[in-house]
């Protein structure tokens, strides 16, 4: 529940994370884009400006709906030096160039009201109805203009001569501005975004995981705090299990004592001695399987000491013969020559539990085999048998207390196998196939040399 709590919440919190970085990409897109389409129309109303200026510049040159071919020329040419100007062209009604300044190529047969961006550069056009400005009335070509005091305008002049009439309108004014800058501008704001939005996203994933830690170490602390309950709660079930276990093995061991009392009185008949007999059998019993779960409910430090193998088996294997030959099974084990780091007698305890086991699954004609082998400083001690085999569904389980599949076991042996094997830091290992056999072993346990 706790987990699938945890789950849930730290799903939660990546979801709303998630959320806030996509808002905050999307105000930054949002910005980035603003910026760009501001760069851009305000370069294309510089172009505007240009165009204007143009018109004025035109317009302020000409007389009466005339102009100089030359100094029109001029005009263009120097406005086309302008910096971030390219070309500059001034088009008549039927297509022909009136004037033009810089590279035009890109100009040629440009449509009015134009605006187009064409790599670093800005296309831009603009559609002029009549370059002709008001005059006097009465000025015609040929014709001197009028008479004014010779103080306040100087000698009268003709309009002949390099002066030409404009074309008849509408004309087309266009020209050819460099966006370097503002592509350099807009290449900055892109730069800026990706920046921005790393640091943003940088941000985000390190506020999240400092939430996901804090909602993490909060749930741990939980699990923690119940965990020691249940520790505690379980350290004193063992603490009343083993006081009840003591008072029981006393008045046993007084049932014990009474029932070989009667069992060797010299009036006693052949009946009541083997009733007395079953009750000290059933008495050891009773105390082997209280034994059983002090061992498993206050478990033992390990005092580790080196353990010599073939010594070990020397001695160990002695105790379960009289079992295996009563139930028609054969013990062997191979010397290894191998010495390990162990608590002898927790080491005693565990192997007589699994070799025990192996008889029982071996039944007649079975065969237990005890081996030892050493990979990298680690010796691995297998006890395999050909027995009646584990089912599958029930490998997970052998090592809870009290479970067991043999009617005359008690359930704690793998159980207290498993507590002596996680005390010394090893691995208990199981493999079984079902009317085949079982493998069962001990692994990484540290080598002496």
């Amino acid at each position: 529940m706790a987990d699938t709590a945890q789950r849930q919440s730290t799903k939660w919190t990546f979801s709303a994370a998630a959320l806030v970085a996509a808002a905050a990409i999307l105000m930054l897109y949002a910005q980035y884009l603003h910026e760009t389409a501001a760069r851009r129309r305000l370069m294309v109303e510089r172009g505007k400006t240009v165009l204007d200026a143009m018109v004025a510049g035109i317009r302020a040159h000409g007389r009466m709906g005339r102009y100089r071919t030359e100094r029109l020329g001029i005009i263009f040419e120097e406005l086309a030096e302008t910096p971030a100007i390219v070309g500059l062209q001034l088009t008549a009604q039927d297509g022909e160039a009136v004037a033009s300044g810089g590279d035009t190529t890109r100009l040629q047969g440009i449509p009015p009201q134009q605006v187009a961006w064409e790599g670093p550069w800005l296309l831009i056009a603009s559609k002029v109805e009549s370059l002709r400005p008001p005059g006097p009335p009465g000025l015609e070509q040929g014709r001197e203009l009028p008479h004014v005091p010779e103080g306040r305008r100087g000698p009268a002049r003709r309009w002949q001569g390099a002066w030409e009439d404009f074309p008849e309108g509408p004309y087309v004014l266009a020209a050819v501005l460099d966006t370097t800058e503002t592509l350099r501008g807009i290449r900055r704001d892109r730069l800026q975004f990706v920046i921005s939005t790393l640091i943003a996203l940088a941000a985000v994933a390190s506020g999240t995981l400092v939430v996901s830690a804090r909602m993490k170490r909060r749930d741990l602390e939980a699990a923690l705090a119940l965990a020691e309950e249940r520790a505690a709660h379980h350290e004193r079930l063992a603490k009343l299990g083993a006081g009840l276990t003591h008072e029981t093995k006393n008045p046993l061991g007084l049932v014990r004592g009474l029932a070989q009392a009667i069992g060797a009185l010299s009036e006693a008949d052949a009946e009541v001695k083997r009733l007395a007999a079953g009750i000290v059998d059933e008495a050891d019993r009773t105390v082997g399987h209280i034994d059983s779960f002090l061992a498993l409910a206050r478990p033992k430090e390990p005092a580790l000491d080196a353990v010599d193998l073939d010594e070990f088996f020397g001695k160990l294997l002695p105790l379960v013969q009289p079992e295996a030959s009563a139930g028609g099974a054969a013990v062997t084990y191979a010397p290894s020559r191998l010495r390990i780091e162990a608590d002898g007698d927790l080491l005693r305890r565990a192997l007589l539990n699994i070799v025990l086991n192996a008889l029982r699954a071996s039944g007649k004609d079975g065969e237990v085999t005890v081996n030892a082998q050493r990979h990298d400083w680690e010796v691995t001690i297998r006890v395999s048998d050909n027995g009646c085999g584990i089912r599958q569904a029930d490998l997970g389980r052998v090592t809870e207390p009290y479970f067991s599949r043999f009617e005359e076991g008690t359930g704690l042996g793998l159980a207290i196998v498993d507590q002596i094997a996680r005390a010394h830091g090893w691995r208990l290992e199981i493999a079984s196939t079902l009317g085949v056999g079982t493998r069962v072993s001990l692994a990484g346990i540290k080598e002496v040399r």
